[in-house]
C-alpha cells in the first residue's frame, strides 16, 4: 500500500497545489510510520486514528482482491482481520457506503465494465456476474437494475449499439487506478490486470480465509 501510494504521488505530485501537497505529505508520513510500526511490532505506539486508518486501508484492499469470492461478506472480512463485526461497521461509518454496500457497488461496477467491453460480448451475462461473485442470476439482474436503471442485457445492447466504451469509474481497483484487459491469441475471454503494478485483479481471490 505504501509503495502504491508513493508511486501515485510521484505521478500526480507536479499537479498538486501547495495545500494538497501538504495534506498528502502528512498522509505519506503517517502511512510510512504505520508500516514501520507493523514490522517492528510497535503498533500500540501509533495514535488510534492512524491505526484505524491503516486497518481500513487493509480492509479496502482485501475487498478489492476478493470481489470474485461469493462468500465475501462483512462477517468474513471481520473474521479475517480479527475484529468484531460491530467495529468493522464503525470503521465504515464515515465512508460513503457501508461494508455490504461497498462490496455490492464494486462488484456491480466490475460487471458493468465487462458488459460494456466489446471483448466480452460473447461471454454470457450470467458468467460475467459469476466472475465477480454473483451466484444468483436473478439477484444480480435485480441489483443491476436498481443501481443503473436497466437490465444487464439492455445495458449491453445499448453499449453495443452506441459503440461506447464506458468508463470504469473511480471505484475500480485500489486508489482508482483503473484496469487494462489483455487480449488472448486463443480468443478466450481476457484476463484483467491492474494497470499500475500488473498484479492479478479479478482472476480470483488471493487472501480469502480458508474454510469460509
Amino acid at each position: 500500500m505504501l509503495a502504491d501510494f508513493l508511486r501515485s504521488v510521484l505521478r500526480q505530485g507536479p499537479a498538486l497545489t501547495p495545500v494538497a501537497a501538504q495534506r498528502i505529505g502528512a498522509t505519506a508520513v503517517e502511512l510510512a510510520a504505520s508500516v514501520f510500526a507493523h514490522h517492528l511490532d510497535a503498533d500500540a505506539e501509533l495514535p488510534p486514528e492512524a491505526r484505524h486508518r491503516m486497518l481500513l486501508a487493509r480492509i479496502e484492499r482485501f475487498i478489492e482482491e476478493n470481489l470474485p469470492h461469493p462468500h465475501l461478506t462483512p462477517a468474513a472480512i471481520a473474521a479475517h482481520h480479527h475484529i468484531s463485526l460491530r467495529f468493522l461497521h464503525a470503521l465504515f461509518r464515515a465512508r460513503q457506503r457501508a461494508v455490504a454496500a461497498t462490496i455490492r457497488h464494486r462488484r456491480l461496477e466490475r460487471c458493468r465494465a465487462d458488459l460494456a467491453d466489446a471483448r466480452w460480448r460473447a461471454v454470457p451475462i450470467q458468467a460475467i456476474a459469476a466472475r465477480w461473485g454473483y451466484t444468483d442470476a436473478a439477484g444480480f439482474s435485480r441489483a443491476f437494475r436498481a443501481a443503473y436503471g436497466m437490465a444487464p442485457s439492455d445495458f449491453r445492447h445499448r453499449a453495443d449499439r452506441d459503440g461506447q466504451r464506458l468508463s470504469r469509474g473511480p471505484g475500480w481497483g485500489p486508489g482508482g487506478s483503473g484496469a487494462v484487459y489483455l487480449r488472448h491469441e486463443s480468443g478466450r475471454a481476457p484476463r484483467s490486470r491492474r494497470a499500475d503494478d500488473g498484479s492479478a485483479g479479478g482472476s480470483g481471490p488471493r487472501r480469502f480465509p480458508r474454510g469460509s
